[in-house]
């Protein structure tokens, strides 16, 4: 979540550039079917899937069809560590704090990656506390 937004709205000081929970899907989407031909193109030397904390997850090199591919939606589904939901965490308040116009979705996209988390650290609510209706 968050690197154009953050890119934009922290390091630079403005109103950020922020893409939505069905923008970055379906630019997802297309860089799945970016891989899955990159694999089979002649002219791609190798692919790399790089992991959501930045490290190298895998290289494949022409002829490997399907790896990458595989990499690429495993590393999407994959648990997030106690340090990765740490960062996330915070990388989720100061976005809420520097895109308030997004507060809604960005609450919506950190509920979707509390089922990534580990259970020992998830928190309760990741939004500020709704007060109840009367």
């Amino acid at each position: 979540m968050g690197l154009t937004a953050r890119r934009y709205a922290l390091q630079r000081g403005g109103t950020g550039r922020f893409t939505s929970r069905s923008g970055h899907d379906i630019c997802f989407r297309a860089l799945a079917d970016v891989v899955a031909v990159a694999e089979q193109h002649p002219q791609v030397a190798a692919t790399t899937v790089i992991r959501r904390d930045g490290q190298a997850l895998l290289r494949q090199e022409s002829g490997g069809a399907g790896r990458a591919s595989w990499a690429l939606a495993a590393e999407r589904l994959r648990p997030y560590t106690e340090q990765e939901t740490e960062a996330f965490l915070r990388l989720h308040q100061s976005l809420r704090r520097a895109l308030p116009r997004h507060r809604q979705e960005l609450d919506e996209i950190a509920t979707l990656a509390r089922s990534l988390m580990p259970a020992a650290v998830q928190p309760a609510c990741l939004g500020p506390a709704v007060p109840a209706r009367r």
